[in-house]
């Protein structure tokens, strides 16, 4: 699969990735997320990711809110 096409890469067990597909993922923005043989979480690498500090301070302010945070923490 071409790698345009991936937004993060997800990685079981006990495997091999070569530093220049660990670059090439951070440089496209692709999200390279490390498991164990049980699934369970090791690491996570992102990219470069883009700083906007207006969507930072809306969501924070939204979170602030307390009927949002009512209705998002419902079932």
């Amino acid at each position: 699969m071409p790698l345009h096409h991936l937004g993060t890469l997800v990685c079981f067990g006990n495997i091999m990735i070569s530093p220049a597909l660990m670059h090439r993922c951070a440089d496209d923005g692709i999200g390279l997320v490390l498991l164990d043989g049980n699934g369970r979480f090791k690491a996570w690498l992102d990219g470069a990711v883009s700083h906007n500090i207006l969507l930072r301070q809306a969501q924070h302010s939204k979170a602030a809110e307390e009927s949002f945070a009512l209705a998002i923490a419902k079932p």
